[in-house]
């Protein structure tokens, strides 16, 4: 569960914070104002509940992790970026660009943590 938290954690903080700064949020960072503590908290509950799920799963291989690990990251991240671009309406400033690649990122790294972690356990 740590590995599967931490690896979750540690690469997501690091796409949030370039993206803010220099990347695909730069425009959108005052989106959600006064919420962003909020969003936060719901950001750790999210990464640990799929921790939870990522850790739970006995997986044939690493190629079957990831695949789950993917799937699992598109719903999460999918949901987050379509109910954002309807109720940010500068989330889709730039057309669909931004949601699109976004889910893309939590495809990749939900296979990715789960890829890491049944190679280590």
């Amino acid at each position: 569960l740590g590995v599967a938290f931490g690896f979750i954690f540690v690469c997501d903080l690091i796409w949030i914070y370039v993206n803010v700064k220099w990347g695909i949020y730069l425009e959108v960072e005052k989106t959600f104002g006064d919420l962003k503590r909020r969003l936060i908290w719901n950001a750790i509950i999210c990464w640990f509940a799929s921790a939870l799920y990522i850790a739970g799963h006995t997986y044939d291989d690493v190629g079957t992790a990831f695949g789950e690990g993917a799937w699992l990251g598109s719903l999460v991240y999918a949901v987050f970026n379509l109910t954002t671009s309807v109720v940010a309406p500068n989330w889709r400033e730039h057309g669909f660009l931004l949601p699109i690649v976004d889910t893309m990122w939590g495809t990749i790294l939900f296979g990715s943590a789960s890829a890491f972690v049944s190679a280590v356990s």
